[in-house]
């Protein structure tokens, strides 16, 4: 009997496709450009739209002014500062920090806004030599990042022997950093700022306070308040 020889089954190999590795090609350089994107995208988050100061252009501004220890000196029986009393003096500092900072170092125009802080003979010292302490107007305008922090707020708060708190004194420790176009401003304030009472409400009447500057364009480097 004779026997077929087995037939060996037709090979499947198959050659690549040119079209499949064009497809595979533009895939990968897909894949890619997106990687790059996505590396770009979170190097502007963090160096640029996460505002910081190490670029110039528009940035943002940081206030920080808190509450800091509280005591209190009575005439009459001791009495704690009320907590809502302690509350106005810190706004106010913060607003005297925006006021007297924030807007003429944003603006470059000279501080507004400060009868609700200063009592008219406050008001009435800031046009004299201590303005140029108290006041951070004529300087370089700040169009980057913008911080002005203070450490917390000490308050010292006297009441007479009725009762009735008649003084407070509220300490200061600002530190203001901003970006110029051509550098950095530093600006450090450091004292006293010294509340009466003024119809429900509180107003600088005197300070004692130290400031020191630098940066670009920046003149009066140190002052005092007389």
């Amino acid at each position: 009997m004779a026997f077929l020889a087995p037939v060996s089954a037709p090979s499947t190999t198959r050659r690549p496709d040119s079209r499949r590795r064009k497809i595979f090609a533009l895939t990968g350089a897909l894949v890619a450009v997106v990687v790059i994107a996505i590396a770009i995208w979170a190097i502007l988050l963090r160096d640029g739209g996460g505002g910081s100061d190490d670029q110039p252009g528009v940035g943002p501004t940081v206030v920080q002014v808190d509450p800091g220890e509280v005591v209190s000196e009575t005439v009459g029986p001791a009495a704690p500062f009320p907590e809502d009393q302690r509350d106005i003096l810190v706004r106010k500092v913060r607003d005297y920090v925006e006021a007297a900072t924030i807007e003429p170092l944003r603006s470059g125009r000279p501080a507004k806004g400060l009868e609700p802080i200063f009592d008219a003979a406050a008001l009435t010292t800031l046009q004299g030599p201590d303005g140029a302490v108290m006041l951070d107007q004529g300087l370089p305008e700040v169009t980057g990042k913008l911080s002005a922090v203070t450490e917390p707020v000490a308050i010292n708060a006297l009441a007479d022997g009725t009762g009735a708190w008649i003084m407070a004194s509220a300490r200061l420790n600002l530190d203001v950093t901003g970006r110029l176009d051509n550098g950095k401003l530093k600006i450090i304030r450091i004292g006293e700022l010294l509340f009466v009472p003024d119809g429900g409400d509180w107003k600088v009447t005197a300070f004692d306070v130290v400031v020191e500057r630098s940066g670009p364009g920046v003149n009066a480097k140190k002052g005092q308040t007389r």
